[in-house]
């Protein structure tokens, strides 16, 4: 088996999982214009952990920014 490190542009969202948090991301990326290149998601008890992964550096920045404004609207 052979291992390597890789540099892949990727974001770790980790929160308490709420209905619909999924999709709010989900919508907020493609919203934004951005593709998903992969995506890995769990919930253990009310917590919640996914790695998105971007095929470029902006995307994934982008696609920060875009969940951001999500969250920052989420509590108002």
């Amino acid at each position: 088996m052979g291992l390597q490190p890789v540099a892949i542009p990727a974001l770790l969202a980790e929160g308490n999982n709420k209905p619909g948090l999924g999709y709010a991301i989900a919508q907020a990326i493609a919203g934004a214009g951005i593709g998903i290149a992969f995506l890995t998601a769990q919930v253990i008890a009310r917590k919640f952990a996914a790695v998105i992964g971007f095929e470029t550096e902006d995307d994934a920045t982008n696609a920060l920014r875009a969940i951001r404004k999500l969250d920052r609207s989420a509590r108002a």
